[in-house]
């Protein structure tokens, strides 16, 4: 009898260490020594997806800890790249596109959000007309060099220089607090949280506008720790239980957008349902990216036009 009983409890001891030990094996934070990475963003919604993260504690899955560097305009996070000050950036199509012409080492880890409506026009009186024509002698707060510049020549048709628009280069905040607090700007190239705060001046109208597709991204630099396949794999896995939590989520996923750009809960609703928050868009941001070209070349940006087969292989992976 004794006998009996000791090789059960012998037979049970077995078991639990081999249970102990898959799970173990199943969750990868147990074996993979933990790092971190540095983060270079800017505040817009386009962060939800790192921020479910975060909020979720899905980086720790995966034996990750973010250390962010946040930054007045997404031109200048990605530039956090470019100094290899940071391992990864979120990123625009336009300033992606410029920053390859000069130093075509950058790479898209995966997309993060997609959205037809991000930017819109704010003008300061609804008796201005959104026009080439009715713009003339407006001064347009944007910053040069960006998707909003971008954004505001394709809206007219025209460059804004030909229409006697004059163009203040202002980083999003700046403008914001001109607009707000001043008659120095007729109008600026906004995106939410801003665009709430610009439309809170009286008087102050959102010019109507057709779809404009945007992509946004992760990028990361040649000095990076992603340069590592199996840690931007790690990464890539994070940010995919990321945009499955949100569309399983959205109530939840509205009151994340609320709290982390200050909005109203009906506010944050509206730009749920503006954006798509996936990871696996980089054929689309390329092909973003190559429809810009030609313009970036008429303003001196760049010298030449890569073209979409030549943008596909400097981007990818």
């Amino acid at each position: 009898m004794l006998n009996k009983r000791s090789t059960l409890f012998f037979c049970l001891a077995i078991a639990n260490i081999i249970g102990l030990w898959s799970c173990r094996i199943g969750d990868p934070s147990s074996h993979v020594p933990k790092q971190t990475v540095t983060l270079a963003k800017t505040m817009s919604p386009i962060n939800l997806l790192l921020e479910v993260a975060s909020a979720q504690h899905m980086w720790d899955q995966e034996a990750i800890a973010i250390r962010e560097q946040v930054f007045p305009s997404a031109r200048q996070a990605m530039d956090a790249i470019v100094t290899n000050s940071s391992d990864m950036a979120t990123v625009a199509d336009t300033p992606l596109l410029i920053a390859e012409h000069r130093q075509p080492n950058l790479k898209l880890l995966c997309t993060l959000a997609a959205s037809d409506h991000h930017l819109a026009l704010v003008l300061s009186s609804s008796h201005t007309r959104p026009t080439c024509d009715g713009m003339r002698n407006k001064r347009i707060a944007l910053a040069v060099g960006t998707t909003q510049q971008y954004f505001l020549d394709h809206y007219l048709h025209h460059d804004a220089a030909d229409c006697g628009i004059a163009v203040v280069n202002l980083t999003p905040v700046d403008a914001l607090t001109a607009f707000v607090g001043g008659n120095e700007l007729d109008g600026l190239i906004a995106w939410e949280p801003q665009l709430s705060k610009a439309l809170s001046r009286p008087g102050a109208f959102l010019a109507p506008s057709d779809p404009f597709p945007e992509v946004f991204a992760l990028a990361y630099g040649p000095n990076s720790k992603l340069t590592d396949v199996a840690f931007r794999a790690r990464v890539r896995r994070v940010l995919g239980h990321a945009s499955q939590w949100v569309e399983l989520h959205p109530v939840e996923t509205r009151g994340l957008l609320a709290s982390s750009q200050q909005l109203p809960t009906d506010t944050a609703e509206a730009l749920r349902q503006r954006y798509s928050f996936t990871i696996d868009r980089e054929e689309q941001m390329v092909l973003g990216m190559a429809q810009q070209e030609q313009w970036a070349k008429d303003k001196g940006y760049i010298q030449f036009v890569f073209g979409v087969e030549e943008l596909r292989r400097i981007v990818g992976r």
